[in-house]
């Protein structure tokens, strides 16, 4: 089940919201329905993705209490080294068992028994709820959050439904408050309401149509010049399609993620900050799956000494060294390969590293640029990434980027592009319009605080245009599907 489902927005989030408000006679009630909630939605079509969920639960949740009374940092090394290992081994069993067992046997003629080769699928989201799920015992080890004795606390923190497919990767340090004492607000759950709305408006009206087409010429491409030609103004307009469907379509769940949980009474933070409108690639990175990258900074960068100057034994004694570059290169190469055990996500992050360092040598985000050249340094940077991130191959790759520069004998000119363009022209724009801070401008101003009496004709107009393109969005789902969730992972 994803939030684009008619199921969900129809039968299963009225139901949820009824069950939640019924048990508002009691905080405790409500987390535990919640979580009870969490757990359906997410084992809803394969109770068997419960299993990797609960386990989660379970390992976290006594590493927590075997961090209380911790005092040397030896222990709590011991401890966090233990949470890496299990979170990381638990991750890499479920994702990629079949396929290991498989190779396994392939290579040494043992027999592996046939439910380990026949397991289901990886949950959809797993990378992103062990990710928090690590955050609970980080945090409790660094001081920032007391370990939490109620499981039902940390089960809901670790399974809530409104961000367990997609992210933001809360922190619980930022959530044990909210989980034990927030408040129930009409302007917020309706606000959350709106939210949720223009979401799913994005994802299925925009990302959607815009997302087809990117599939479509990646897809001609990967199929090789034998079959399709993809000249070069067909490449590009793949890359700028698949460019505004990665982003269009990641934000269009972090909205949906944050209007649900407002409407369950959580402040959930924000995610996205139009990245796009980013003039360096380290501002990029602060824009961009913000809670993501900031889970590596914090818990894996800084955590290996980030910039500090670090001793090191050498000939002759102890000298300082800065360690930055091998912490970065270390923290990239991890993002990559979180996203997925292949040669192209790994090439992925190393891009990123490659010019985060070119940054961090020249100073780059200190000196105060502007201008349209960065820009386009930006936008060629971040969107050419995005061909080793789509890519099932390095060959897929590499044939890509030399139908973009037409080293593939492809032609310049193509009458599909123009063609798809003509078809699509309405959520192209729309996808680049929302790619700036002018799109959010009306829900932001709606939410400020103080905004006085403009705030209410704008009100009375935001909540038309919002049940217009809600009715919109259901019409468009019931005619074609639920729209795929936005991640390969």
């Amino acid at each position: 089940m994803n939030f684009s489902d008619l199921f969900f927005i129809g039968y299963f989030l009225p139901a949820a919201l009824l069950l939640y408000f019924a048990c508002g006679f009691s905080r405790r009630a409500q987390n535990l329905c919640l979580l009870l909630i969490s757990l359906v939605f997410y084992a809803w079509g394969e109770p068997l993705h419960l299993i990797p969920m609960l386990c989660l639960i379970l390992i976290n949740y006594s590493l927590g209490l075997r961090l209380t009374g911790v005092q040397t940092v030896s222990q709590r090394k011991r401890v966090i080294a233990l949470t890496v290992a299990l979170n990381a081994g638990l991750l890499l069993l479920v994702r990629h068992g079949p396929a290991l067992a498989t190779e396994l046997s392939a290579q040494t003629g043992l027999a592996v028994p046939a439910y380990l080769l026949n397991w289901p699928p990886a949950p959809l989201g797993m990378a992103f709820f062990t990710l928090q799920a690590m955050a609970y015992v980080f945090d409790v080890a660094r001081g920032k959050a007391a370990p939490d004795r109620n499981i039902l606390n940390v089960g809901l923190y670790i399974a809530l439904f409104p961000t367990v497919l997609a992210g933001p990767v809360l922190r619980y340090a930022d959530m044990a408050a909210q989980i034990r004492g927030r408040k129930f607000s009409l302007e917020k759950t309706g606000l959350g309401g709106l939210r949720f709305v223009t979401g799913l408006a994005k994802l299925v009206l925009v990302a959607g149509p815009v997302g087809l087409v990117a599939e479509h010429i990646f897809n001609m491409s990967a199929a090789g010049s034998r079959l399709y030609d993809v000249p070069v103004t067909l490449a590009w307009l793949g890359l700028l399609a698949f460019s505004l469907k990665i982003y269009l379509s990641f934000s269009a769940y972090a909205d949906m993620a944050i209007g649900l949980g407002g409407m369950f009474g959580f402040t959930i933070k924000e995610n996205f900050r139009y990245p796009y409108a980013a003039l360096t690639v380290t501002d990029f990175w602060r824009r961009w799956h913000i809670s993501l990258f900031r889970w590596f900074y914090s818990y894996v960068y800084i955590a290996l000494g980030g910039s500090r100057p670090q001793t090191v034994r050498r000939r002759g004694g102890m000298v300082q060294r800065n360690m930055i570059v091998r912490n970065l290169l270390i923290m990239w190469s991890l993002i990559g390969l979180w996203h997925g055990l292949s040669w192209t996500y790994f090439l992925w992050g190393l891009w990123f590293f490659i010019f985060y360092v070119f940054e961090w040598i020249t100073r780059l985000p200190h000196r105060g640029i502007s201008g349209p050249g960065w820009r386009v340094y930006l936008l060629l940077t971040v969107c050419l990434s995005w061909v080793l991130f789509r890519s099932h191959s390095l060959g897929d790759s590499l044939n890509y980027y030399g139908n973009l520069l037409g080293l593939t004998s492809n032609g310049f000119y193509s009458q599909l592009a123009v063609i798809l363009v003509r078809e699509n022209w309405l959520p192209f724009l729309l996808g680049l319009l929302l790619s700036t801070p002018i799109g959010g401008w009306p829900l932001k101003r709606l939410a400020a605080p103080g905004a006085g009496t403009v705030r209410y004709p704008l009100a009375v107009g935001y909540l038309t245009a919002a049940t217009g393109l809600f009715f919109l969005s259901l019409v468009y789902l019931s005619r074609t599907g639920p729209v795929p969730l936005p991640f390969i992972f």
